[in-house]
């Protein structure tokens, strides 16, 4: 789907209003973010992602790993990322220092990696080093995205891309997005009419 280097149970009606609803600001503090966990059983959370039939975002970090230290103190906590991670992605937190055999079964080859997957654990893209929370937020309405189209909800995937271009206009994720999006009314031109414009 995506990189930044070279290299089924149907979803709740609740998890395509993330990508409708979301426009508070970071410092909307009426309106918090859903609280999440982040999980650290990558096996675990396989099956409660295929159970729930949420994507995956997997952090894969190390010691002594400013980025990943960065990462965290950062974007990890913007409103934007923390309000897709609650409730909408099941999230993980894989220490490659400890799991040095899973950060290469998932193909990771520095850090910090943030891997998006689909329910399935389907790895559809790479996230690598660190990234500031608007291209980052953009990479995850992506992977909810190409959730939504696979459930048949092509509407809601439409909002996402459209969501992407808007929060990340001059990324590569916005290409992408855009690309999506001129597919997907081609494919579907009498139920997806009108589009956000960047």
């Amino acid at each position: 789907m995506f990189a930044s280097a070279p290299r089924t149970a149907a979803l709740p009606a609740v998890f395509a209003l993330v990508c409708i609803g979301l426009t508070a600001s970071p410092s909307d503090a009426q309106n918090p973010p859903p609280a999440f966990t982040w999980r650290t059983d990558y096996n675990a959370a396989r099956k409660e992602a295929t159970e729930r039939g949420l994507p995956l975002l997997i952090v894969v970090g190390s010691d002594n790993c400013f980025y990943c230290r960065k990462l965290e103190g950062s974007t990890l906590l913007d409103r934007r990322v923390t309000a897709l991670l609650g409730g909408h992605f099941v999230p993980v937190k894989i220490n490659a220092t400890r799991q040095p055999a899973l950060a290469s079964a998932l193909k990771v080859q520095g850090y910090p990696t943030t891997v998006l997957a689909a329910p399935d654990g389907k790895i559809l893209g790479f996230l690598e080093g660190y990234e500031e929370a608007e291209p980052y937020a953009a990479a995850m309405y992506l992977t909810l995205a190409e959730t939504l189209q696979k459930e048949g909800k092509e509407a809601d995937a439409l909002t996402c891309l459209e969501r992407v271009q808007k929060l990340a206009p001059n990324s590569r994720y916005a290409e992408v997005a855009q690309g999506k999006a001129t597919a997907l009314r081609k494919a579907n031109p009498a139920t997806l009419t009108g589009s956000v414009k960047p």
